[in-house]
C-alpha cells in the first residue's frame, strides 16, 4: 500500500525477514524530506495472509485500522502546516486526539485518584485557560516555547493578571509539561526557555498593634460569627503556624502529655510525614475549646465527610473562604486596617517568633518545612523591622 499526502509518503511494506515463530510484522514508512521513520503495525501475519490483504485490503482489518491511524496523523498535521517526523511521533504515542488540554484532564484526574485534589484543580485550571487562550486544543507539536511565550504574554497584556497569578499559571503549565516529557510526548520543557514572571509575594505583613487586637479581642465586641471564627486565626497563631488542613483534621487521639502531635497532610502525601509537636498553653486550649465538640474530629465541620474525598477537599475551601470573610469583618469592627487572613496567623507566628531572636531552625521545624530554604523563602519580605533594627545598630 503507497499514498502521498502533501509532501509525505506513506508506504506499508512486508520487513524480508520474518520473526522467530515465521511470521511476519509489516510496517508503515513515512517518507518526508529525505528522512524516514518506520512504525510497526504490531499485527503478526503468514506470508499468505499478506499477500492477501496487500492484492484486496479490507476495511475492518488490523493493518487497515493501524493505516488509517496513520494516515490520518499525518493529514491531520499537514492541513496545519505543522508537518514534522518529530511531531507525528509525539502524536502517534500520545494517542490520536492527545492534546496539551486532554493530557492535563487526565493528570488532573490521575492526581484525584491519589487524592491531590488541590494540584488536581491546578492542572483543571491549566487546561481551561489554555483553552481559552487557542481558542480549541493545543498538540503537542504545537506546545515549544513561542507558544508558551504568547500564553504568558495573555494572561499579562489580555487577561491583566497580576504577577503573582501569571507566576502560579506559568508553573503550572510548566508542571503539565514537565509530567509529558516523561511519558515521551515532547522531547523538552519548553517553558524553561521561557523567562517567566517572578511573582510578587502576597503583603502579610501585621502590625503587634493589629496582632494584639485580634488575639485579645472579648466575645461582647464582636459579632458571634466574627468571634466564632476568629478563634480560628487563635488556632493557628499559638499553633505553631498550624496550617487551616490540619487544624480541621486534627483528633482526639492527636493530644498527648499537654501536646498535639501530628503529621502534615501536605507534606505526609510527598512521603515526609514528619512529626509535629505543638505546646497546649492556655491560649491555644481557650481557642480549641471554643472550636470544638466533634465526634470524629476535635473541630467538628469535617465530621459528616469522608478522608481524603473531592466532596471533603471543596468543602475545606469553603470554610477557609467563610473563615477569611468572617476575619475581614471582625478586622473591620475592630478598625484593624491590614486585610488578614488564615494564612496571616501563620506568618506572623513565624515572623514575630524571628523578630525576637528565635533560630529559623526552630520555626522551620515548627512549621512542618521539610526543607529550611522553603522557610528562608516563606519569610521574605517580612523582617523589615529586624532590618530597621540591625541597622539602627551601627549608630555610635
Amino acid at each position: 500500500m503507497r499514498k502521498k499526502i502533501g509532501q509525505v509518503t506513506l508506504h506499508m511494506y512486508k520487513p524480508s525477514k520474518p520473526l522467530k515463530n515465521g511470521l511476519f510484522v509489516p510496517y508503515i514508512k513515512i517518507i518526508y524530506d529525505g528522512d524516514a521513520y518506520h512504525i510497526s503495525t504490531r499485527c503478526e501475519l503468514t506470508e499468505t495472509q499478506w499477500n492477501e490483504y496487500d492484492q484486496c485490503p479490507e476495511v475492518n482489518h488490523p493493518l487497515s485500522v493501524e493505516w488509517e491511524k496513520v494516515s490520518g496523523c499525518v493529514t491531520e498535521l499537514t492541513n496545519e502546516g505543522d508537518f514534522s517526523l518529530s511531531a507525528l511521533k509525539m502524536m502517534l504515542q500520545g494517542g490520536r486526539h492527545t492534546s496539551v488540554q486532554s493530557f492535563a484532564r487526565a493528570r488532573a484526574e490521575e492526581l484525584r485518584g491519589e487524592g491531590k485534589f488541590n494540584t488536581a484543580s491546578l492542572c483543571d485550571l491549566t487546561a481551561s485557560t489554555l483553552d481559552e487562550f487557542a481558542g480549541g486544543e493545543v498538540r503537542f507539536s504545537r506546545c515549544n516555547a513561542a507558544f508558551c511565550q504568547d500564553y504568558i504574554n495573555w494572561l499579562e497584556e489580555v487577561k491583566q493578571n497580576s504577577s503573582t497569578t501569571v507566576s502560579i499559571r506559568a508553573r503550572n503549565l510548566s508542571s503539565v509539561l514537565g509530567k509529558a516529557v516523561e511519558k515521551h510526548l515532547l522531547h523538552g520543557n519548553p517553558m524553561l526557555k521561557v523567562k517567566k514572571p517572578s511573582g510578587k509575594r502576597k503583603e502579610m505583613k501585621i502590625s503587634e498593634q493589629s496582632l494584639e487586637k485580634l488575639l485579645n479581642a472579648k466575645q461582647e465586641q464582636l459579632s458571634e460569627k466574627e468571634f466564632h471564627y476568629l478563634q480560628y486565626f487563635r488556632c493557628i497563631y499559638y499553633g505553631n503556624g498550624l496550617n487551616m488542613v490540619d487544624l480541621l483534621h486534627l483528633k482526639h487521639d492527636n493530644i498527648k502529655d499537654r501536646e498535639i502531635v501530628f503529621s502534615r497532610k501536605k507534606t505526609k502525601k510527598n512521603g515526609f510525614g514528619k512529626e509535629i509537636h505543638i505546646a497546649l498553653i492556655p491560649e491555644l486550649v481557650q481557642a480549641i475549646n471554643l472550636l470544638s465538640g466533634g465526634i470524629k474530629y476535635i473541630i467538628p465541620v469535617l465530621d459528616p465527610y469522608e478522608e481524603n474525598t473531592q466532596e471533603e477537599f471543596l468543602y475545606i475551601r469553603q470554610v477557609i473562604k467563610t473563615t477569611n470573610k468572617y476575619l475581614a469583618r471582625a478586622c473591620e469592627t475592630l478598625s484593624i486596617p491590614e486585610k488578614i487572613t488564615t494564612n496571616t496567623a501563620r506568618h506572623a507566628f513565624a515572623t514575630r517568633l524571628l523578630q525576637k531572636g528565635v533560630p529559623i531552625e526552630f520555626i522551620s521545624d515548627a512549621l512542618g518545612h521539610s526543607n529550611i530554604r522553603t522557610t528562608q523563602h516563606y519569610l521574605e519580605g517580612y523582617t523589615s523591622e529586624q532590618r530597621m533594627q540591625a541597622a539602627a545598630l551601627l549608630k555610635i
